[in-house]
Parts: C-alpha cells; structure tokens; sequence
C-alpha cells in the first residue's frame, strides 16, 4: 500500500489538520485513492471537515471545536471575513496596499 491510513492520519494528527491537496501531494497519491481511505483514516480519530473548495481533514477533537479554523494556508476566509494573516490593508475606494504602504503590484516591475 503506497500510503497507509495510519501514515496519513499521523500526517494529519502532526499537521493539526490538512487540505487534501497537501495530503496528495504529500504522499503521491489520486483523490480517489485519498477517498477511500477516509473511512481507515475515520478509525484514527480523523474527521473530514466538508466546507466545499475550503475541506479540510482534522483531528476529531479539533472540529468539534465551535471557533476552529484549519491552518490559515488552508482556510480561504468567506466574503466579508477577515484573515489576521493578511498584512495587506485596503480603505474602501482606496488601492490596497502592503502593511508599509507600499503598493503589492509595483513589487513585479
């Protein structure tokens, strides 16, 4: 077997939660081959966290947490929802703009 349950959950349990694109290519393997390890990885005390394009798996205990959000790189913040990561600032009807001011697009030029 290319990649163990067991694997996966300790992947899973390590990381505090995962997207299943980072467990694809963690351990090179298809979605199908994923999907049919969940209800292996379930006995570990991993649960699947279906939030549409922002699924997620967890450690059980974590997502029965009401305020628990996976890992920010896996978390794509809903309209109107805040990210504390995000250090860009933008004033409505302004340009955004870097935490210092500066403007992101000119970083490119």
């Amino acid at each position: 077997m290319h990649a163990p349950a067991p694997a996966i959950a300790r992947f899973i349990l390590e990381s505090g939660g995962a997207s299943s694109s980072e467990i694809l290519i963690r351990f090179a393997i298809s979605e199908t081959t994923l999907r049919r390890r969940r209800p292996a990885i379930r006995r570990y005390g991993i649960v699947f966290v279906e939030r549409g394009s922002g699924s997620y798996y967890a450690p059980a205990d974590l997502e029965q947490l009401p305020d628990y959000r996976p890992p920010t790189a896996l978390h794509k913040p809903e309209p109107g929802e805040t990210n504390p990561d995000d250090t860009r600032t933008q004033t409505p009807g302004t340009r955004e703009r870097d935490a210092d001011g500066s403007d992101p697009r000119e970083d490119n030029l």
